[in-house]
C-alpha cells in the first residue's frame, strides 16, 4: 500500500470512531435531579407568554416557585413538587405542569393546565438571567397557524 492510502484509511478511521462519540458528548442526558432553572413558553397562540419554574431540592423535598413577566406573576408557590425518576408534576398559582424528561433534548415535554385550557409546553434549563428587566426585553416566539394570511402589504 502506499503511503497516502496508509494515511487515509487512518485518518477515516478516526473520523469514524470520533463520529460514533460524539453524539455521546452532545446528547443532553437526565439531570441528577429536578432541581434547578426551567424557562418554557406557554398558552395560545395569541397570548403566549414566558413562565420560569425554580425548583430547590432541600433536606424536606423539593420546593420551588415560579415567574410569568407578562402577567406580573412574581415567586407564585408551586406544590407539591412530585418527581419521581424521569417525570416531573406541579402546581401553583392556578396552574398545573405535569411532563416527561427528553433526555435526547434535555427537556421537561408535558402539559400546562390553567383556567379550563391545556397546552403542550417544554421546560428548558436556564442558564439566562432572569431579571424581571431582562425578560421584558425577550422577545415572544411568533407561532403562525396554517390558516393565518400574510399581513396586507404597506401594514
Amino acid at each position: 500500500m502506499t503511503r497516502a492510502c496508509v494515511t487515509f484509511i487512518a485518518v477515516a478511521g478516526m473520523a469514524l470512531g470520533l463520529g460514533t462519540a460524539l453524539p455521546a458528548w452532545a446528547t443532553p442526558t437526565f439531570p441528577a435531579n429536578s432541581a434547578g432553572d426551567w424557562a418554557g413558553t406557554i398558552g395560545p397562540s395569541g397570548a403566549r407568554r414566558h413562565v420560569f419554574v425554580h425548583i430547590r431540592n432541600t433536606s424536606a423535598g423539593y420546593v420551588g416557585r415560579m415567574d410569568s413577566p407578562e402577567t406580573s406573576a412574581s415567586s407564585v408557590p408551586i406544590a407539591p413538587i412530585d418527581a419521581p425518576a424521569d417525570t416531573l408534576a406541579f402546581a401553583g398559582g392556578g396552574a398545573r405542569f405535569r411532563g416527561d424528561w427528553d433526555a435526547s433534548s434535555g427537556q421537561w415535554r408535558g402539559t400546562w393546565t390553567e383556567s379550563g385550557a391545556s397546552w403542550p409546553v417544554s421546560l428548558k434549563y436556564d442558564l439566562e438571567d432572569t431579571s424581571p428587566a431582562r425578560i421584558a426585553r425577550r422577545p415572544l416566539p411568533t407561532v403562525r397557524t396554517p390558516d393565518a394570511s400574510p399581513p396586507a402589504a404597506g401594514r
